[in-house]
């Protein structure tokens, strides 16, 4: 971590420095520094795919602003559309905002590219679980 520490001091500027900083810190459970590396990323350009979908991830796991949430996710989606990562990241924010409709077909888009992610899996059941189209097909069995 101090190298990507250090590259933020000598170039203030580098997004990438910011970006993998804020994934560091966010691997080691310090949630608040990745969101200010995530926002300095996003400062220095707000088209940022990486960072936006980081940060909207927090905000999402820690009941932050999830208007800025989808917005952030959105982002990255239009700029990284065949990513898993980042249609699992706009989906579960939209099963966060009771969405599922609208998050289904995004996890399920995360599922046929990694098949073998766990979370994706749970994330697409428990969107498929509150879809209102499911109960109408299959009633309470």
């Amino acid at each position: 971590m101090g190298q990507f520490e250090a590259a933020t001091r000598v170039n203030a500027k580098n997004v990438g420095a910011w970006t993998a900083l804020g994934m560091l810190r966010e691997k080691n459970g310090q949630a608040e520094a990745a969101e200010r590396a995530y926002e300095k990323a996003l400062e220095l350009d707000p088209n940022a795919a990486v960072a936006a979908n980081n940060l909207a991830w927090l905000y999402c796991e820690k009941g932050g602003d999830m208007d800025k949430a989808v917005e952030l996710a959105r982002r990255a989606k239009q700029a990284l559309p065949k990513v898993a990562t980042v249609s699992d990241t706009l989906g579960w924010i939209y099963y966060k905002r009771q969405l599922y409709d609208s998050a289904i077909p995004l996890i399920q888009e995360a599922v046929r590219q990694e098949p073998n992610k766990a979370s994706y899996q749970f994330h697409l059941a428990a969107s498929l679980r509150q879809s209102e189209d499911v109960w109408r097909i299959f009633g309470n069995i």
